[in-house]
């Protein structure tokens, strides 16, 4: 009995694909290239219309100690706001410092996250100021500065941006009980001015 070794369909298949013209082959590979140009040009396009997280310092309450002599401690919420519809952000390590006129009184550090598209998020934390701010507010209203300092990527699909720094500032009104004052509800901060050196450590 005889067996074909392969069917005649196979056969025509394999030389059909051998008989490929050598224009085919470059038209293909011009529209992979298109194709690919094509992503590289949206993602540049996308990364230029990213906005930047807002920042809002919403709450802000002071401890005092009762003795006058332990340290005060502030603690704070800070809405941050991701405005953009189809990114999301990556948070490393977030710096929050504290000051009383230009001096420093305290800071605390606020663990990495991520943030969703079009989500608003709050952050809260808490740090000890030693008797500058108790001794600030006995008299009366003390202005309370902070000072944010992040790094964050953007995030969309598979695709991720380099890593950009951020240093954000706005500064409060504390009244006598610890509290913000009434004209210093919902503070929106903005981007510093003076250029400090950030604690944020590249990543290699």
């Amino acid at each position: 009995m005889h067996f074909c070794s392969s069917s005649p369909v196979a056969s025509f298949a394999a030389h059909d694909e051998l008989a490929m013209p050598d224009t085919d082959r470059f038209y293909c590979w011009l529209l992979q290239v298109f194709v690919l140009s094509g992503l590289v040009v949206f993602f540049i396009w996308l990364s230029l219309r990213i906005s930047d997280p807002s920042y809002t310092i919403v709450e802000v309450t002071i401890l005092q100690p009762n003795n006058g002599t332990a340290d005060s401690t502030v603690f704070f919420g800070i809405e941050i706001a991701n405005r953009n519809r189809g990114c999301g952000v990556y948070y490393s390590d977030m710096n929050v410092s504290l000051y009383v006129m230009d001096a420093s009184v305290g800071s605390t550090t606020i663990q990495p996250f991520y943030q969703g598209h079009g989500k608003t998020a709050q952050v809260r934390g808490g740090a000890s100021c030693g008797r500058w701010v108790s001794d600030a507010i006995s008299s009366g209203a003390a202005q309370l500065r902070f000072e944010l300092m992040a790094a964050v990527k953007y995030k969309m699909w598979f695709w991720r941006s380099r890593l950009h720094r951020m240093s954000m500032q706005g500064s409060v009104h504390v009244g006598k009980d610890g509290k913000l004052s009434r004209t210093s509800k919902m503070v929106r901060m903005r981007p510093s001015q003076k250029k400090r050196r950030s604690r944020l450590k590249p990543r290699k």
